[in-house]
């Protein structure tokens, strides 16, 4: 599969209202999307407007920028995000949350989702905390 088509599948499973585009439309194969708002990067730090998906091109920004940007459309912006590394950058994708979808010849595909990104641990549940069954059996 090519990078359009794993984009392009990975949105129709979203249904998303409405996509934030930061780069080029033509790499994602996103140009027939009829609810996608392009901007640029001075234009992102000023919008507050919160989107469905976000897919971010890593190529024209420099790393100074990008670590920044999708930091902000992460946290701010959209729910769920793909981001688009040529395969020459060096960017510690983890460290921003995302998690590798796919590795092509010429690049990576990195995505995040606040729906998905944190699963609970089994132990994180209020089952016993306050071990009910020891009240009568002792004080401490």
């Amino acid at each position: 599969m090519t990078l359009a088509d794993d984009v392009g599948q990975w949105i129709r499973a979203r249904k998303p209202g409405q996509v934030l585009l930061l780069g080029s439309a033509a790499r994602f194969g996103a140009q027939a999307l009829d609810n996608l708002i392009e901007m640029d990067s001075q234009h992102l730090a000023k919008d507050d407007r919160i989107c469905d998906v976000a897919l971010i091109d890593g190529e024209p920004f420099s790393d100074e920028m990008l670590t920044p940007i999708i930091a902000r459309v992460r946290d701010v912006n959209a729910r769920a995000l793909l981001l688009w590394l040529p395969a020459a950058r060096q960017l510690s994708a983890s460290a921003l949350g995302l998690t590798l979808l796919r590795a092509y010849d010429d690049g990576k595909l990195y995505g995040y989702e606040i729906a998905t990104y944190k699963t609970p641990p089994d132990w994180l549940n209020a089952n016993y905390w306050a071990n009910p069954q020891m009240w009568d059996k002792k004080r401490w």
